[in-house]
Parts: C-alpha cells; structure tokens; sequence
C-alpha cells in the first residue's frame, strides 16, 4: 500500500490454486485495472461518531438551564423543579435535530477533502459497557496530499462537540475497502 494501490479482497477470500486466481483476474482485468487508477495516491479514512446520549442530554440541558438562569432563580422551589424537566424534556426532543446538524455539517468539510465517500453499517457499541452509541459510520476516499486537512477537520469536530457526548473517531489509512469493486467468478458453485 505505501508502493502502489492495493485491490481489497475480502476477509477470508481463498482460491483453491493460482490458476483459480489469475482466471479471476483475467476475466475482470479492466474492473481491476481501472480501479486500481482510481485509487492510485488515495487511501480510506474510516469516521464513526461515537454519542455518549447521557453526558449529551446532560450538556444540552445545563445550556438550556444556564440560558434561563435568571427566570428560573426567581420560581418557587415546585414550580422550578416542573419548569427545570419541561427543559429536560424538550432537551431530549432537540437532540436528533442536532446531531443531525453537527453530522451534516461535518459530512460536508470532510467532503471537501475527500474524492468519494461511503455509509457503513452502525454498531452496537453500548454493548462493550462504554455508553457510547455509533451515530454515524462513514469511509472516504483521500487523496494522500489531503489527510492531514482531513485529519484536523475531524480533530476540530471533537474539540468543538467532545463536551457534548460527542466525539469522532478516525482511523486509516485502510486499504480502499469499501470502495472496491465485486468480483466473482461467473462459473462459482
């Protein structure tokens, strides 16, 4: 990969000989070869949003408090208890709206940076014990020259939205996996 573009295979991909091996790459020769042009000085960038929902309702709902301080200061204790989980509820009502935003946003600067991107499938990370839920599973295609913009695009992200419940985790560069082409042989079982 740091000499030339690599085609992916997939986890586990075996050929029974090397005959079975060239056969498939003279039946799809142009696939592999025009891909391999695409690819050539780029590499993927895996981002997964990683959303901690307790700490984010928490941090949006101490913004909506500290925005009524003054109106609230002034309530007797009862009222201020019901006004103080209307706030929290409507911080729960607000929350998808703005992961929304924050990932459409960033989307867009990683894009910017990048030549293709891809959606992958979410996780289920709750279940290690971290709390922490995949919102989002992108991989891009980056031209080497780009990484590091990439890289501080996402790195801004986190310093920005961290103190939300909201941090982006990079990874790469892989192997162009995700957009590598299908290639089967037409005379599988």
């Amino acid at each position: 990969m740091r000499n030339s573009p690599v085609l992916p295979a997939r986890f586990g991909t075996l050929f029974t000989c090397r005959e079975r091996l060239e056969q498939l790459l003279r039946v799809h020769h142009d696939t592999v070869a025009r891909f391999l042009d695409r690819v050539a000085d780029q590499e993927e960038w895996a981002v997964k949003g990683l959303l901690t929902r307790a700490l984010a309702l928490e941090a949006h709902l101490a913004q909506r408090l500290a925005q009524e301080g003054d109106r609230l200061d002034g309530l007797p204790a009862g009222r201020r208890y019901l006004e103080e989980q209307r706030l929290r509820r409507v911080a729960e009502r607000e929350l998808p709206r703005w992961l929304r935003e924050v990932c459409q946003e960033l989307g867009a600067a990683l894009q910017d940076c990048a030549l293709h991107w891809a959606q992958g499938r979410l996780s289920d990370r709750g279940g290690n014990g971290s709390g922490q839920e995949m919102i989002l599973n992108w991989a891009y295609l980056v031209p080497k020259a780009a990484a590091f913009g990439f890289k501080a695009r996402i790195e801004a992200a986190n310093r920005r939205h961290s103190p939300y419940g909201l941090v982006f985790e990079c990874t790469g560069p892989w192997p162009p996996y995700s957009f590598s082409p299908s290639l089967t042989m037409e005379t599988d079982p």
